[in-house]
């Protein structure tokens, strides 16, 4: 996959997430791609019951469109041509958000970045890959099955007050 289709991916998971919160009531903006260093792909806010205050946070989406294909979940860690940390071990963001697809739908899932670093320092991934996308990602793959239901909350099918309730908890 190209530098312009993986873009492209990109930015079409950035929209969805922000289109499904926004339609839950949470301020969303994408990134601003002039400035340099972005340290994650959306700023959010999630208001309090009476609308007076709120609680920012940031969000790293990653749309994995292989996911479904071959039943596992890549975690991009490192950018092996600009010899430098990338993906979890380069974002800033406070909640991680993977999306999958599942058929002709996609299905959210957000883990704290703190926590899914904790995760994958203690379990062993199925596999660690190298030179995969544009040639230049180092990934851990996990099963789908296994780390979307011990390291993930799923967002995109509950109601308003529990997505709330689950962004919260993922950004203490």
């Amino acid at each position: 996959m190209g530098f312009l289709h993986s873009q492209a991916m990109g930015t079409k998971g950035e929209k969805f997430v922000q289109v499904l919160f926004r339609g839950f009531g949470i301020d969303c903006t994408l990134h601003d791609d002039a400035k340099k260093n972005i340290d994650y792909d959306l700023k959010c806010k999630i208001w309090s019951e009476t609308k007076k205050s709120g609680k920012g946070f940031t969000c790293e989406v990653k749309y994995d469109n292989m996911a479904e294909k071959t039943g596992n979940v890549a975690i991009e860690y490192y950018n092996s041509k600009s010899c430098k940390p990338s993906g979890l071990d380069a974002t800033k963001a406070k909640v991680w958000i993977h999306l999958v697809p599942d058929g002709r739908n996609v299905t959210a899932w957000g883990a704290p970045v703190k926590g899914l670093k904790e995760y994958v320092k203690r379990v062993l991934p199925k596999k660690n890959l190298t030179g995969v996308g544009d040639d230049n990602a180092c990934i851990y793959l996990y099963d789908c099955d296994v780390i979307l239901k011990e390291a993930f909350v799923r967002l995109d099918n509950i109601n308003e007050q529990d997505l709330k309730a689950a962004i919260r908890r993922l950004i203490k």
